[in-house]
């Protein structure tokens, strides 16, 4: 007899892998597929000899699903996140069994159900113009509602489908009353209301840089850094010696730095922004996503340890030229 003794929990992060336990009551051969839920598309497959134990993780067959970028669209939008649902297929040559069904996304951490997923807290600053993005999961099969509503009375809702309970939110300051000083964004999953976030709109500083990263959660965060520090312009050259002509330059590599302070931040922003040095990726915002890498984050306790500040200096704009 075969027994599926253990098979991963809903939207268990593909990076800590999804990993299906079988087990016979006798030493035999298993073929073990991979199928796709929906398409029923045989992703992959997996054979074990001689054994009556066997562990599979399906999370290297789960090629369509990546990771979290930053949209620029400039206008709110609502639409279901990147998630698929997946289960095995366990045959012997004497009988076979199936899984039960696993619903996985490029979630990074295991979502609680009804609420927002983000390293931030629900009151949040923002600046008029600027974009950010909210990430919301809920039950299979569940309709989702966002609505904005703003202290003059502006009210934008958006709705989608979301077969596996995922989506995400793009909020775009632009198309609001340039006048808005607040708004909140209220959350519902079939009617009911779910979680609410609220904004407070900010003015924003000349030099101020918007930086984006993919979180510990497997969502793009986005904060305003309000004061520029510094511009630069790294340049490695490569040279190539010869016996008879000396020194050549061969191939000539540069960037561009920036060095960016924060406003004063509470601890729990503080330890936020921080996680922008480990973050697998990040971007800065301005007329594209620009991709960046972190050289160096620091963080600056105040007096009496009640505010901070975060320094931060990227390197983004490499270019390079073989000559």
């Amino acid at each position: 007899m075969i027994t599926i003794v253990s098979q991963p929990a809903d939207f268990t992060p593909i990076e800590s892998g999804v990993v299906y336990v079988v087990e016979s009551d006798y030493s035999g051969d298993f073929l073990i597929k991979i199928i796709n839920n929906t398409t029923g598309e045989v992703v992959g497959s997996k054979a074990v000899v001689a054994s009556i134990r066997a562990a599979v993780d399906i999370a290297p067959y789960i090629t369509a699903i990546t990771a979290a970028e930053p949209a620029q669209q400039g206008v709110f939008s609502l639409a279901p996140a990147p998630a698929e649902e997946y289960y095995i297929e366990v045959t012997t040559d004497e009988e076979s069994e199936v899984s039960e069904v696993v619903r996985v996304s490029n979630n990074r951490r295991v979502p609680k159900l009804g609420s927002v997923q983000s390293i931030f807290g629900l009151s949040r600053k923002i600046s008029y113009g600027e974009d950010d993005e909210l990430r919301f999961t809920a039950a299979n099969n569940s309709t989702i509602v966002a609505r904005i509503t703003t202290d003059r009375g502006e009210v934008v809702e958006l709705e989608c489908y979301a077969p596996y309970g995922v989506a995400v939110l793009h909020i775009a300051t632009a198309q609001l009353d340039y006048r808005t000083s607040r708004f909140e964004v209220e959350f519902y999953a079939d009617d009911v209301l779910m979680q609410s976030v609220e904004y407070a709109v900010v003015p924003r500083y000349e030099g101020a840089v918007r930086v984006a990263w993919l979180s510990e959660e497997g969502t793009v965060e986005r904060h305003t850094f309000r004061q520029t520090l510094s511009k630069s312009v790294a340049t490695q050259r490569d040279t190539l010696f010869t016996n008879r002509q000396g020194e050549h330059i061969v191939r000539c590599r540069s960037a561009k730095r920036i060095a960016l302070r924060s406003h004063p931040l509470t601890e729990a922003e503080t330890d936020a922004l921080a996680t922008i040095l480990s973050a697998p990726k990040v971007w800065i915002e301005s007329l594209q996503m620009a991709v960046a890498r972190p050289l160096d984050v620091e963080a600056v306790t105040y007096s009496f340890g009640k505010l901070a500040r975060v320094d931060l200096t990227l390197e983004y704009g490499e270019e390079e030229v073989v000559l």
